[in-house]
């Protein structure tokens, strides 16, 4: 990437990068690892399930794409009832929530006899 290191106090607090050398996802996995540092290690192990996709007692369907299926978990939606708490519009707001994984949770929510709030 490029980068160069941020010093205060002979201690590395930081990096930078011109944005014209990184790209989206580049910088979201800095963000990411960024915030793993700082973050309470309950909140760290908790989005490190919810990267796996293992999240004991999760009843959400293994169809939903990835991306749709962590920010659920990092929300704390595990189960189909707790998306069932939610609007559509709710869910499509959390980034990697689309579409498809709408259809396939209104699907699996019908078939349970539940449905999206609202």
């Amino acid at each position: 990437m490029g980068g160069e290191p941020i010093v205060r106090a002979d201690r590395t607090i930081g990096l930078k990068i011109p944005l014209a050398k990184i790209n989206g996802q580049q910088l979201n996995e800095l963000v990411r690892q960024a915030w793993r540092h700082q973050a309470p290690r309950k909140l760290v192990a908790a989005l490190d399930a919810a990267y796996a996709g293992d999240v004991a007692g999760s009843d959400l369907p293994r169809t939903i794409p990835a991306p749709a299926r962590r920010a659920l978990l990092a929300a704390g939606i595990r189960t189909l009832a707790q998306v069932a708490e939610h609007s559509r519009a709710e869910l499509l707001a959390l980034h990697g929530v689309g579409p498809k994984a709408i259809r396939v949770l209104e699907q699996s929510l019908s078939a349970s006899e539940m449905a999206f709030r609202g």
